[in-house]
This record gives structure tokens, C-alpha cells and sequence, in this order.
């Protein structure tokens, strides 16, 4: 029997939240920065724009992915657009 779709789902969220969990560390993060990297685990994002001092602080989250502050992303589109 085929589960109902809102129940895939649920299942889905509650992987990612735990492997957002154990990539923390076993830290205890407000919910707004555990949905803010489950959203980068869920999306397989190449960046992330934060100005939110715990989550830049685990830049590079899982040894790949940036997490920049707003204005530090914003130099570096800067550098990039001046280099074409």
C-alpha cells in the first residue's frame, strides 16, 4: 500500500532534521538555523548568505559549503563582476 504524500514527506523532514542535527554537532541551534540548514541539506546548495553569527561561524559547513555574510558576499560578487 502506497503511503499518502504528506506522510513521505514528513518522513523526508524528519531525516533531514536529523542529519542537520548531527552535522551541528550535538550544538543546540535556535529552529530558525536548524531550518536554515536543513534547507542547504534538502536543496544541495552552493552557498549560503547569513548574517546570523553562529551559522557563519560553521563556515565551511560540512567541510564544502560557504556560509558568507551578507556583506562579504556582496564584495565578492563585486570582485567577480570587475574581473570580466
Amino acid at each position: 500500500m502506497k503511503r499518502p504524500r504528506h506522510e513521505a514527506w514528513a518522513e523526508r523532514m524528519r531525516a533531514l532534521q536529523a542529519q542537520a542535527r548531527a552535522d551541528l554537532g550535538g550544538r543546540v541551534y535556535s529552529p530558525q538555523e536548524t531550518a536554515a540548514l536543513i534547507k542547504q541539506i534538502a536543496t544541495d546548495a552552493i552557498l549560503v548568505v547569513s548574517n546570523d553569527t553562529d551559522l557563519t561561524a560553521l563556515s565551511p559547513w560540512r567541510g564544502r559549503l560557504p556560509i558568507l555574510r551578507s556583506r562579504d558576499f556582496v564584495v565578492r560578487m563585486v570582485q567577480t563582476r570587475r574581473g570580466r
